[in-house]
């Protein structure tokens, strides 16, 4: 009898170690598969863009009738387009300017000082990144209407500031929290005033967090469009310029410029990724 119920045992674990064996195997194909959907989803329609950019037809579909730079060498002759392309550079910069002197000022203000309030102005600081632009595009109209400003690039990079500001200012409080502060308290002891440890010390410590938060602004405010459509006026940015030609009509030409927006977006991305992962 025991040696029948060892058999009986030995063969029911084998048997729920097969039918383990065959679930383990049908969750790795379905996580497979719904993989494959979640990245198709994803990227399928980017995928789809820039190859109808190389696409040798003015019409948008497949099958595609023959490969060509004809899109591209027509989107380069587009004289708007370089003038719109300039605009959006000029607000990136300023906007970024802008919230890297106010962010840096702000970032040392809550890591060297205490004060009455300093976890509400943490949480506020935040507030533009969780409102919608919509509702954040309305408000700053209202207010410059009111203050009798009106739209022009620098509302705009004032606009655009408001949600880089939060960003470099928690990238560099993060930085500056995992800073020994008996570094500047020796390069004060040797006689260094305030300013030369700042430059000397603290800058090149931070550095790479500051030159990562400017990096990842330029990118944010260089592709936004909803608080630039109420802000900009008469002279468009290169993505309101875009939202203007697809409401006229949907041309390859769009197909190229999403296409160089694209590459440029994701290659600023992976460089201030790289900037503020890197450890000094």
């Amino acid at each position: 009898m025991t040696v029948n119920g060892q058999t009986a045992n030995t063969f029911n674990v084998q048997k729920i170690a097969k039918r383990s064996a065959s679930v383990s195997k049908l969750s790795k194909a379905f996580l497979l598969v719904f993989s494959i959907f979640v990245y198709i989803f994803l990227y399928g329609p980017l995928i789809t863009m820039i190859l109808m950019s190389f696409n040798n037809s003015k019409v948008q579909g497949l099958p595609i009738v023959g490969l060509t730079m004809r899109w591209y060498v027509e989107l380069f002759q587009d004289h708007e387009l370089w003038i719109a392309l300039l605009r959006s550079f000029i607000v990136s910069v300023g906007s970024v300017v802008i919230a890297i002197i106010v962010g840096l000022s702000s970032a040392f203000l809550l890591n060297k000082y205490n004060f009455p309030g300093k976890q509400l102005y943490k949480s506020i600081i935040l507030f533009p990144l969780i409102i919608p632009g919509v509702i954040l595009g309305i408000a700053l109209l209202s207010t410059f209407n009111i203050l009798g400003i009106k739209a022009s690039l620098i509302t705009v990079m004032i606009g655009h500031s408001t949600f880089v500001i939060p960003l470099i200012v928690f990238l560099l409080l993060n930085r500056l929290d995992r800073l020994d502060p008996n570094m500047e308290h020796a390069s004060l002891d040797l006689g260094a005033n305030r300013f030369q440890t700042f430059r000397h010390i603290t800058l090149p410590l931070i550095g790479t967090a500051l030159l990562g938060g400017g990096l990842l602004g330029f990118t944010l405010s260089f592709d936004e469009i909803i608080l630039t459509y109420f802000l900009i006026g008469p002279r468009a940015t290169l993505p309101v310029k875009i939202y203007q030609m697809i409401r006229i009509g949907f041309t390859p030409e769009i197909n190229a410029i999403f296409t160089i927006l694209l590459c440029f977006t994701l290659f600023l991305l992976v460089v201030s990724t790289k900037i503020i992962l890197k450890k000094k």
